[in-house]
């Protein structure tokens, strides 16, 4: 339907009432295609990302060599930090000790061992974290070059 005006001119067009499932379908498909818009966009944006961090396949290789490197480097340093608080703690346990059979311990010593197996317990969650990395890592960069080869291949054809 279309309304005109007083020169005969059509001003606008309306449409006919759709019926509730129509306009349901309608608005429907209107967010699935939002949706697509909004997976392509994403997609678009890590292609970009992608390409523009690599320059090269073998720049991905040298990332994959290095990811764990750093990867183990972290693990040893957390595992330096859990052995400088075990030695303190193992000092601590004596102290308790020599108190088990006497009088309760000092609440100073048992507070610092509190702390300390607080402070191990907290070191050895990142540490367990960062050893089950390892394989996530490689699969991250086996999938970058994965797609760096599909964009890259897809681009010179």
């Amino acid at each position: 339907m279309e309304q005109l005006n007083a020169q005969g001119m059509v001003v606008r067009k309306i449409d006919p009432q759709a019926s509730a499932a129509d306009q349901e379908a309608k608005a429907k498909e209107a967010e699935e295609k939002r949706k697509r818009d909004l997976v392509l966009k994403e997609e678009s944006r890590k292609n970009k990302a992608l390409l523009s961090t690599y320059t090269s396949e073998a720049d991905i290789e040298v990332a994959r060599k290095r990811a764990p490197e750093d990867n183990q480097k972290a693990v040893q340093e957390t595992g330096a930090r859990i052995a400088a608080l075990k030695k303190p703690q193992g000092d601590l346990k004596k102290q308790m000790e020599f108190f088990q059979g006497k009088n309760k311990p000092p609440a100073k010593i048992e507070q610092e061992m509190k702390d300390n197996s607080f402070s191990i317990t907290t070191q050895e969650n990142p540490l367990a974290q960062k050893t089950k990395e390892v394989d996530s890592i490689n699969a991250r960069h086996n999938e970058d070059k994965k797609r760096y080869l599909e964009l890259t291949k897809g681009a010179t054809k």
